[in-house]
């Protein structure tokens, strides 16, 4: 058995028994609550990158993910970045990259996912085995080559709770100007199936028919169109999608990109 603490604890001084499944010696920082995970096998989700990929995209762009993952702590850490493919479940033979560092150390991959000897489009996640989680900066760009340089957007680690969760709305803005931008949505799900009951309103506030329905398995990773996603035959410009979570729980984004340029820029879903 092994236990995995989250950073809202110090273990220092502590010790575990992976043979008895015994924790000892912790000390709980500011009064929080522990959060410890036991599991058969080793590692603990620590956060989850949700959009990361090497591959080709639209008008020609080639978008890739870079990663540099510091020890910001005192002592040494281990874990891995986990590469879950589009379309399909995660799975512990999912492509991965280990990572061991000592007090202080910095590792970087220009184009993580290709160094995992894998290409396409997916979601991250960040996975402890050894110690506190590794900082992690992780940029998703687009490479115009030696010349014309990159243009991307820095992503954060989310945790479980930044998610939506059954019974809660969410609201992405669509581009006003659809020739210029184009506009993907992304949706990773949880541990659960997920249903999403979503409609569109315009920019004058009127709400377009039909109201869709769509299920998503546990613990996968999609990203359509914005008007496949809202089964909508266009979208409105300037208008809204909106969707509330009957079951489930799931990180939605929107994606714009301009067409002139492969500037990609993303923002997650707002609650409400």
């Amino acid at each position: 058995m092994n236990q995995s603490v989250t950073d809202s604890v110090s273990t220092q001084g502590s010790t575990h028994s992976d043979v008895a499944g015994t924790f000892t010696g912790m000390n709980v920082l500011g009064r929080l609550l522990p959060s410890i995970v036991a599991s058969s096998t080793p590692g603990i989700v620590s956060g989850y990158f949700i959009v990361a990929g090497s591959l080709r995209g639209n008008a020609n762009s080639a978008f890739k993910t870079s990663a540099q993952l510091t020890n910001l702590g005192g002592s040494a850490i281990a874990g891995k970045l986990v590469f879950h493919p589009a379309g399909t479940p995660t799975k512990d033979t999912d492509p991965s990259i280990a990572y061991a560092l000592t007090q202080g150390q910095t590792v970087s991959y220009d184009d993580v996912v290709q160094s995992m000897g894998t290409s396409g489009l997916g979601t991250m996640d960040l996975v402890t085995t050894s110690g506190y989680p590794a900082d992690v900066a992780l940029r998703i760009y687009n490479d115009e080559g030696a010349v014309n340089g990159t243009s991307g957007l820095t992503q954060e680690v989310l945790s479980p709770q930044q998610a939506h969760h059954s019974g809660t709305f969410g609201s992405l803005t669509i581009p006003a100007n659809l020739t210029a931008f184009r506009l993907n949505v992304g949706i990773r799900t949880l541990g659960l199936p997920t249903h999403l009951t979503i409609f569109v309103l315009d920019a004058n506030g009127n709400r377009l028919e039909p109201v869709a329905e769509r299920n998503f398995a546990a613990n996968t990773f999609t990203q359509d169109l914005g008007a496949a996603f809202a089964q909508q035959p266009a979208l409105p410009p300037g208008g809204t999608i909106h969707f509330f979570v009957t079951e489930g729980s799931a990180f939605v984004y929107g994606a714009t990109t301009d067409n002139r340029t492969n500037d990609p820029n993303l923002r997650f879903a707002s609650k409400h």
